[in-house]
């Protein structure tokens, strides 16, 4: 089971990015009570072109993922890859609120570098600014 979809922009610091999925995942299979090295999360090291075809693997984990985890940045703002990730994150919720009437807190934006032109989160949104615990916090993690 995959607990997580990591999606981030490459070249985003992408040595603190596997920093930060690999201390996350540890965290996870810690909580979760699973083996080390156990498959917690999913992380693709490729990089998308424009318009290019996804690797079945990476179909698999955002359509079987159970959270979807965003490095917002200006380069992720500014990714047609790391928008189609999200955006077929948000339809599997959109589809799950249909279904059951209820909706999941499982798209989980990171301020991952803050942009000047960014507005504020909005205080109606579901997604939380708490700010990380200190000890989760990676170079680059503006939380």
């Amino acid at each position: 089971m995959l607990y997580f979809f990591l999606s981030y922009a490459r070249g985003d610091d992408d040595l603190s990015v596997q920093k930060f999925f690999h201390d996350l995942s540890a965290e996870v299979r810690a909580h979760a009570g699973l083996a080390s090295g156990e498959e917690v999360g999913f992380f693709d090291v490729h990089s998308l072109e424009v318009g290019a075809s996804w690797s079945p693997r990476l179909v698999d984990a955002l359509s079987q993922c159970q959270s979807f985890i965003a490095l917002v940045s200006p380069r992720y703002l500014l990714s047609e890859p790391c928008g189609r990730e999200w955006a077929v994150f948000s339809d599997r919720i959109r589809r799950y609120e249909r279904e059951v009437g209820v909706t999941p807190s499982a798209l989980l934006p990171l301020l991952w570098l803050p942009h000047p032109s960014c507005p504020a989160p909005s205080p109606h949104s579901s997604t939380t600014t708490t700010p990380c615990p200190r000890r989760m916090r990676a170079p680059g993690c503006a939380s």
